[in-house]
This record gives structure tokens, C-alpha cells and sequence, in this order.
């Protein structure tokens, strides 16, 4: 238990850095390159931080697409979660990498093994 609070350790969050704090010049650069009604306004005022990593991660694609999900779902448990208009936002944002970079789905029938017991 930290003293200060009575809250476990484990939920005590290390102080950011100071630069993950403020917008990066590349991810100012990343956010005017988005179309207007994608662009993560109240995400990059309020979140500098995951601005900074998506624009890092933008074009690579797997990694990009890991991050975006992670920021929507909650894998660890016990988190609050965004402010409606952040998630709206984020929302908008994955729907606009999909479409960059449509998710590819085998067919079932291109499956490998042998599903119909043929």
C-alpha cells in the first residue's frame, strides 16, 4: 500500500517524462496530414502521450492496429476508461486505418487441414 493514498503500488502510476507530456513535432505533423473529421483533437490535448505513439506507429501496420485495439479494449482490468468523445474519436481513427488498411480474412475454405472431415 503506498502511504500517501491506501491504494496498492501497483496502481500508482509512475510520472510521465516530461516530453510524452507535450505533442511531438512529429505527431503535429501526423495529426495536420489526417483529414479533418479524423483528426484526435480532445485525444491530443488531453493524451499527448498516445498521440505521439500513434503517429509513430501509423505506418506499421500491424503495430498500429495492436495499439489502436488496445486503446479501445481493456485487457488489464480495473481501468476507467476514456471520456465518451475520446473513444468517439478513437472510434473514427480505427474506422479510417481500416480503411487505409482493410483487415485481410482468409476464407474458410482456403482454411488449412481438413475441416468437412474429407
Amino acid at each position: 500500500m503506498n502511504a500517501m493514498n491506501s491504494r496498492p503500488f501497483a496502481f500508482v502510476r509512475t510520472p510521465l517524462p516530461p516530453e510524452q507530456l507535450k505533442l511531438q513535432v512529429e505527431a503535429m505533423r501526423w495529426l495536420l496530414d489526417l483529414p479533418a473529421p479524423v483528426r484526435p483533437l480532445k485525444l491530443s490535448r488531453q493524451y499527448a502521450r498516445i498521440v505521439n505513439r500513434l503517429a509513430q506507429l501509423w505506418s506499421e501496420e500491424n503495430s498500429c492496429r495492436r495499439y489502436l485495439d488496445s486503446l479501445m479494449l481493456d485487457e488489464r482490468g480495473g481501468r476507467q476508461g476514456f471520456q465518451l468523445e475520446i473513444v468517439m474519436e478513437l472510434g473514427n481513427l480505427l474506422n479510417y486505418y481500416d480503411e487505409l488498411h482493410p483487415v485481410r480474412s482468409t476464407p474458410v475454405w482456403e482454411w488449412g487441414g481438413n475441416t468437412l472431415g474429407h
